[in-house]
């Protein structure tokens, strides 16, 4: 008999790392994900609607929102397990 284990589970939780939710206008805040220890991840890529993203395939970056704006990320881990 052959067994091949499941990979963990993917969870990516999109946190500032100054814990602030909220930002004044012209403000900048380090946004990152938060991923388990043990995810080998192959693919990080964000999306706002806006330009403002310096690097849609990093793990962190910071941002300087001109405007309400919804950050979102998309997590592969190299098994394909997906987190949006």
């Amino acid at each position: 008999m052959i067994s091949v284990p499941e990979p963990n589970e993917l969870v990516a939780d999109l946190v500032s790392v100054d814990g602030e939710a909220e930002i004044q206008l012209g403000d900048s805040i380090f946004i990152t994900t938060v991923i388990p220890s043990n995810a080998v991840i192959d693919t990080f890529y964000w999306t706002s609607g806006l330009e403002d993203l310096r690097c849609d395939t990093c793990q962190g970056q910071w941002v300087t929102p001109t405007y309400t704006t919804t950050y979102s990320i998309f997590v592969e881990d190299v098994h394909g397990c997906i987190d949006v």
